[in-house]
């Protein structure tokens, strides 16, 4: 089928380069990688554009994200809720605005909520390194797990 066709590490190597280095058009490189081909495995400017995409998508999906709360805010949106378990998202908002000067924004206290919840990490926790933390949630997780008992 026309279009649908797959392609060796070289070609698309040549193909990117062709494509980003050149600036060479997908019909433009269907017709370069069509000459050292054999007739029966032609391509199309449609199988080099998909080609291009399937390269791009990979890259993206590989992406780190930074977490945008900090130890210190952390421990205190999880003070907060010790203290008061019906605190609004709103109001640790407003909180940590005015003592951390931590701009976020609700839904994101929310998911750190959540996360603290499922996980039930401590504020104390956030005092020791990252190892001894995770540890101490995992163990928090195992105790109450009666298989470990």
């Amino acid at each position: 089928m026309p279009g649908l066709c797959q392609f060796s590490d070289e070609e698309i190597k040549r193909i990117k380069r062709l494509k980003f280095n050149e600036g060479k058009s997908y019909s433009s490189i269907a017709q370069i990688i069509n000459r050292d081909r054999s007739s029966d495995r032609l391509c199309t400017s449609r199988g080099v554009r998909r080609c291009l995409q399937r390269s791009n998508t990979s890259a993206k999906s590989n992406r780190v994200y930074k977490r945008k709360l900090g130890f210190a805010a952390l421990a205190f949106i999880d003070d907060e809720v010790s203290v008061d378990g019906e605190i609004s998202g709103r109001k640790i908002q407003k909180r940590l605005q005015e003592k951390l000067h931590v701009n976020v924004s609700v839904s994101l206290i929310n998911r750190e909520r959540r996360r603290m919840d499922e996980h039930s990490v401590r504020s104390d926790d956030y005092s020791r390194p990252h190892e001894s933390r995770c540890t101490a949630a995992a163990a928090a997780c195992h105790s109450r797990d009666s298989r470990f008992v």
